[in-house]
């Protein structure tokens, strides 16, 4: 396994290393980048759901006027006409009465401490200023970004486009930290719920449109509402207010995707030490979406291109939430030859680990390159590889002094990425996966950490749709720190699983 882990990794570096030879190639012999290369066939299988209901012959008549539809017959943009932008005054109100609205539910269902607000609450916050809060990691970062995704589609739902949207999340943050808590307001807070609010937001804005279809009536329609409301809460209570949850149309109105999707189920070993078996068991349950086909030559804009995934486990003394992980594209283009595919642009990404053994969340942005090669009709080495800077991250750590419920530090930092895929005649598939974050924290206690992990994975097709697979992660943790010893950990897990794809079964 760790052989394959380094031919893997190889190959991605070797890619970035004949990327820029092979696209000065492609660029001196013609201005327009070569579109002949085509991904493999069974790679953007939509899902078995039969999200889209256009038939064939529609498509094809779709895909001639490429100003509107993609090649693949679906909405570039969504419809104006049916997705009509609101008065600038709708979202925000909905955005006001939806902080009031959970303010209340702390208050008077909860009973949280914090949520007691009054005038003099707020005159306290304007007048003492702003810190860096004691909160818990999963509510700093975890639910604070779930509230700016919400705050950022009261907007996205209306008809604003993305970066339209992105004041909402920013101003919904910051009503909240001012008034509706009776804490100082925090740094912390107003970051993570506006910057990875707006990534969020943006990925449960196109996943509820790839399950939206206004055309069909009956219990598929039920489903599909359900299902994009669970996703994306803010769009159905805006559906059900402007009576879209019922409302049939005679065409396709949202933009959609490829949309290739994975269930897991499974066991999961966490470990405590670099020993088998002598850690805690749980159950884990994992969706994983991959958004868009990045090798599609065309016009780019955020996130027409992303990948997510969440994992959930169960058992005693298990976090449930363990492991979010998202990265979208921004911008840049395609450089295609007719065996290779290559997306390169600038990319936002948002990691959160939570385990027994370690937490780590962190956002940031960075250079992205996506390389695939195809190896005759039904086998391919699919690359990824990203570089960023992390302006704010959490690591769990030793604190010199106590600070209330939080036991990690605030940092920023560095981190790399490297994925690779092969996929074997549509039935083995070997990945690898690799994550570096070089953090130096500024706030708890002083020092630098270097925590890498490493996933390799396989994954064999039993029939069909259906994958049985192991997957192996190794958790290397340093710290160097001012005032307290130096850290030197070392973690493994194991989990087994069964998997539904609904595509191409490659990175994670």
């Amino acid at each position: 396994m760790m052989k394959i882990l380094l031919i893997l990794i190889l190959h991605s570096v070797s890619t970035c290393i004949s990327y820029s030879q092979e696209s000065i190639k492609v660029i001196k012999t013609s201005p327009v980048a070569d579109s002949n290369f085509k991904p493999q066939e069974d790679s953007l299988k939509t899902l078995p759901l039969n999200l889209d209901t256009t038939n064939k012959s529609e498509k094809k008549n779709l895909k001639k006027d490429s100003t509107l539809y993609s090649s693949y017959g679906y909405l570039l943009n969504d419809d104006p006409q049916y997705n009509k932008k609101a008065p600038i005054w709708r979202p925000i109100v909905r955005t006001i009465l939806g902080n009031f609205f959970l303010a209340a539910l702390n208050r008077w269902i909860f009973g949280f401490e914090w949520s007691k607000i009054s005038f003099r609450s707020v005159e306290n916050n304007f007048k003492n200023g702003w810190e860096w809060d004691t909160d818990k990691f999963r509510i700093n970062f975890l639910m604070h970004p779930y509230a700016g995704a919400m705050s950022f589609n009261h907007a996205r739902v209306d008809g604003y486009n993305f970066w339209e949207s992105i004041p909402f999340a920013f101003g919904s943050s910051l009503m909240w930290e001012q008034f509706m808590e009776n804490t100082r307001p925090s740094y912390n807070d107003l970051i993570n719920t506006t910057v990875s609010g707006i990534l969020l937001g943006e990925i449960l804005y196109r996943l509820s449109s790839s399950f939206l279809d206004d055309r069909i009536t009956g219990p598929d329609r039920v489903l599909r509402e359900f299902i994009a409301g669970i996703l994306n809460p803010a769009r159905f209570t805006n559906r059900l207010m402007n009576g879209k949850l019922t409302r049939v149309t005679t065409k396709d109105i949202y933009q959609r995707e490829p949309l290739q999707f994975s269930v897991f189920s499974g066991v999961r070993n966490m470990n405590h030490g670099t020993d088998f078996r002598n850690g805690d068991y749980s159950a884990e349950l994992a969706f994983n979406f991959s958004y868009g086909d990045p090798l599609e030559v065309r016009k780019r804009k955020p996130y027409d291109y992303f990948k997510f995934r969440f994992g959930l486990s169960f058992g005693a003394g298990s976090k449930i939430a363990n492991n979010v992980m998202g990265y979208g594209f921004l911008f840049g283009k395609n450089v295609n030859t007719k065996k290779t595919g290559i997306l390169y642009g600038l990319f936002q990404n948002f990691d959160y680990w939570d385990n027994n053994i370690d937490e780590i969340g962190a956002l940031g942005f960075g250079a992205g390159l996506i390389h695939r090669i195809n190896i005759g009709k039904k086998s391919d080495i699919t690359s990824h590889f990203h570089l960023g800077i992390l302006p704010m991250a959490g690591i769990k750590g030793p604190l010199a002094d106590s600070v209330g419920e939080r036991n990690y530090n605030y940092a920023g930092g560095l981190n790399a990425v490297i994925e690779s895929s092969v996929n074997i005649a549509s039935i083995i598939n070997l990945s690898a996966s690799w994550y570096l974050y070089g953090l130096h924290t500024y706030v708890g206690s002083t020092g630098n950490y270097i925590v890498g992990i490493i996933r390799p994975r396989i994954a064999i097709k039993l029939f069909q749709d259906l994958y049985l697979g192991f997957e192996f992660l190794q958790y290397g943790k340093d710290g160097y720190l001012k005032e307290l010893p130096d850290i030197h950990a070392r973690n493994n897990e194991q989990r087994v699983f069964l998997a539904i794809s609904s595509g191409y079964f490659g990175i994670p």
